[in-house]
């Protein structure tokens, strides 16, 4: 079989990290899996630095964090490129993009951007899992999740149409096949239609093997 790489992306809060295990859990006996988050170490120290306050939001340019993400993300597939093609599915809790969410002026690095993003592989497919603003904002407060002690209930209300209205242009863009999920549904809706995508994956692999 092909080697699958998938990526679960959304909002915080939107139950990624859920379904992927659900997919795990279905799949492992059958297949080998990986899971993988591309959280990069620069930005990971540097909120832990912050304590996750609101230093962390004022004193780390977008800049700063778009770039190292970008570099470090590169990085890493690079290095494990052959950990990736060892297994048969490996999970992406979150893709390469989650920084490159708003418009933001470049100029003399717009090419690098580019170029990395283009060069970094793409996944098979990109679950893009939506969510009302009010849903979101409801499993970040039964999570206590570290935004709601920086951003307002209107700021974070932004920041979610922001994160969607701009990470399907970058999607488009960059020409990566996605499929948006409906996170207002219930998890097990949603690991029910993420199976399905991936078994048609899967037989599509088989057919085109059966026709070498």
């Amino acid at each position: 079989m092909k080697k699958l790489k998938i990526a679960v992306d959304g909002f915080d809060g939107t139950g990624k990290t859920t379904l992927i295990n659900k997919l795990i859990q279905e799949y492992k006996g059958k297949y080998s899996c990986l899971v993988e988050r591309l959280i990069p170490s620069s930005v990971a120290l540097f909120k832990t630095y912050a304590n996750n306050t609101q230093e962390y939001v004022e004193r780390m340019s977008d800049q700063f964090r778009v770039t190292s993400y970008l570099w470090e993300s590169y990085i890493r597939l690079e290095l494990k490129k052959e950990i990736y093609d060892d297994t048969d599915i490996v999970f992406f809790d979150r893709w390469i993009f989650p920084y490159l969410t708003k418009p933001i002026d470049f100029q003399q690095d717009e090419g690098i951007v580019n170029y990395l993003i283009s060069s970094i592989p793409k996944p098979d497919i990109l679950f893009l899992i939506y969510a009302s603003e009010e849903n979101i904002i409801k499993h970040l407060k039964g999570k206590n999740d570290w935004m709601l002690a920086i951003f307002t209930e209107d700021q974070l209300r932004f920041k979610i149409r922001e994160f969607y209205n701009e990470y399907e242009k970058l999607l488009r863009k960059f020409s990566l096949n996605y499929l948006v999920l409906d996170g207002n549904s219930t998890i097990d809706a949603l690991h029910i239609i993420m199976k399905s995508e991936l078994e048609n994956l899967m037989y599509g692999i088989r057919k085109e093997n059966t026709n070498e």
